[in-house]
């Protein structure tokens, strides 16, 4: 059979990239320091960001305030008394007599999580039980946000002078860069003191007129209940029922997608049937918030459907898919609507004593199935012969652009790498996607081979299918500008790739505002969502690769250099370099 020239999208274009045929144990042991590093970044930055798949209790028990706690305060507390029915603790002084009290929010309120994990807060209470003091004694969240709390000293004032017991809900400002970790205390200390969860998460109240875009012919809105929860009953111009609105933040409010919790609103007509939902709030990021509230054949999937249809839902079953280019907030989504129904249909009870608990449905999906067998033949294939053979390596090629790319969108990205650094791999919810990174991360590593770059990348594959049949540009770009500015182009699009990753350092590190999935042009996959930034870069790639054969893959791509810099490489200048600012990189992370 006629047979191809293979280019492989990350063929050695630096001594970085270039395998050693005979690797000496100096080599290995570079090689394994560079994979430690790696690995001790990565960590790092896990535990320093917000991760809920990290989730977890705190590793101590639940501590009351100890005396010299209550002492900063109280400075005649002498002994505390044993604890109350309630949890409660009376402090006394040196005569007996009871000066003031303090509780924990904890265990009580373990259910309440922040980024990475529930808060018990201390409160300190006149005998009367009213607040006069509130203070972190411990934190399942990450550092970086629970010091931004800690040092906030009017978030902490908003609770002195509450009284226990009391549900009203009252306005709580969140600490700006630590959103997520003070509104879950807030929502604890509520929860310890009232025994009702009231969502600080989504404390914004319904209006009409957002109300008017999910219910046609919406006129009027009157305070109502479905089975003891909170709704709004809803009528035309003419006095006539249209059922209740109902949103989802006081029921569901941590079943998380990449960064946190979504919000939606539901309009439930008098039989109990969904006629329509839509997503109000998410704490996930942008652009994936935005694709999912855009697909058109994703929420018919919920209406006309009663609720309990929807609390019995399997989302594994009914082959409900995520979004492509969103599938871990799409999924979220699916996941919350299950959840709410299924509160929705049960009558209201004490929040204290339950906690609200995201199944963990696989979601075995064809695309999420059809991309773990990919990533499992291309093992196999990457060492048959026939990948250089034309009409094979077409075929292989093409499944992968048509199911990678446009079916599933499973393409891996800059965004994702950083995503699900911060917040743990969602393997439930995208097993075949989560496969397909470990293939990418792993076989490298191992076997020196980046698998995904020359094998499986749709945008790759793209490019290969685009080179020059010709006398490609670059043949006669060297005639005008000489070798010298083909050489300074080629260097600064390497620029481009160290640029967008350090954008992630960034992201990760100190919340820079980038739009991770705009810089990289895999988000153009995402086809049924229509125009995005990453449209513009995924031209600009394209038409690279007719200056220069896979120009974009061997020179630009941040996550091609990632994935690479797993990959056994010849020792060399620009190796020692790459591990210094590695360990540059690991010593500013493990210190902040």
């Amino acid at each position: 059979m006629l047979k191809l020239p293979v280019i492989q999208p990350n063929s050695p274009v630096s001594p970085l990239a270039t395998p050693s045929r005979n690797p000496s144990a100096a080599q290995w042991l570079g090689h394994g320091l560079r994979l430690v590093l790696l690995l001790t970044l990565v960590i790092g930055l896990h535990r320093q960001s917000a991760g809920r798949h990290s989730s977890r209790t705190m590793a101590s028990p639940a501590a009351g305030m100890s005396l010299v706690q209550i002492q900063e305060f109280v400075p005649h507390a002498a002994s505390l008394k044993p604890p109350l029915d309630s949890g409660i603790v009376e402090v006394i002084d040196a005569s007996g007599k009871v000066i003031a009290a303090s509780a924990t929010t904890s265990p009580a309120a373990d259910s309440v999580v922040g980024y990475s994990g529930p808060n018990n807060v201390g409160l300190l209470l006149t005998p009367e039980q009213t607040v006069t003091a509130a203070l972190l004694l411990n934190s399942g969240d990450t550092r970086d946000h629970v010091a931004l709390v800690q040092a906030d000293r009017l978030f902490w004032q908003q609770f002195v002078g509450r009284n226990w017991g009391d549900a009203s809900p009252a306005a709580v400002d969140g600490v700006s860069g630590a959103t997520l970790t003070s509104l879950a205390i807030a929502e604890a200390i509520t929860l310890r003191m009232s025994g009702k969860r009231l969502s600080l998460r989504f404390p914004e109240t319904v209006a009409l007129d957002e109300v008017r875009n999910l219910v046609t012919g919406a006129e009027q809105m009157v305070a109502a209940d479905w089975n003891g929860h909170t709704a709004w009953k809803i009528l035309d111009a003419q006095g006539k029922s249209l059922g209740v609105v109902v949103r989802t933040g006081n029921l569901v409010d941590d079943v998380e997608g990449y960064q946190g919790p979504s919000e939606l609103l539901f309009w439930i007509d008098d039989s109990g049937v969904l006629r329509n939902a839509r997503l109000r709030r998410s704490y996930d990021n942008e652009p994936y918030v935005g694709y999912v509230k855009q697909e058109y054949s994703f929420w018919p999937l919920f209406r006309q459907r009663s609720l309990d249809s929807l609390a019995n839902m399997d989302i594994e079953g009914e082959k409900i898919e995520g979004v492509s280019g969103a599938t871990m907030t799409s999924m979220a989504v699916a996941h919350t609507v299950q959840a709410a129904a299924a509160k929705l249909t049960q009558p209201a009870v004490d929040a204290s004593s339950q906690a609200t608990v995201a199944r963990r449905n696989w979601n075995w999906s064809i695309p999420e199935v059809a991309t773990l067998l990919l990533a499992v033949a291309s093992i196999p294939w990457s060492r048959s012969r026939w990948r250089g053979q034309k009409f094979p390596r077409f075929a292989w090629q093409a499944v992968c652009f048509v199911i990678l790319g446009l079916v599933a969108g499973n393409l891996l990205s800059l965004s994702l790498l950083a995503g699900w650094t911060r917040g743990g791999a969602p393997i439930h919810l995208a097993p075949g996607l989560t496969a397909l990174l470990a293939l990418a991360v792993l076989w490298p590593a191992l076997m020196k081979q980046n698998v995904y770059c020359d094998q499986l990348c749709p945008h790759g594959i793209l490019q290969q299918w685009l080179r020059p049949a010709a006398r490609p540009i670059s043949a006669r770009s060297r005639e005008i500008l000489g070798a010298t500015g083909n050489r300074w182009i080629a260097r600064l699009l390497r620029v481009t790739s160290w640029a967008g990753i350090l954008a992630a350092l960034g992201w990760l590190m100190f919340d820079w505002p980038v739009g991770l999935a705009w810089i990289e042009p895999f988000d153009a996959y995402a086809w049924r969502i229509g125009l995005s930034l990453s449209l513009a870069t995924w031209l600009a790639s394209l038409t690279l690769s007719a200056w220069r054969p896979m120009a974009y893959c061997q020179l630009a791509c941040p996550t091609g250099q990632v994935l690479d810099a797993v990959r056994y490489a010849r020792r060399g200048r620009n190796s020692w370099i790459f591990e210094a600012i590695l360990l540059a990189a690991v010593v500013v992370v493990w210190s902040m």
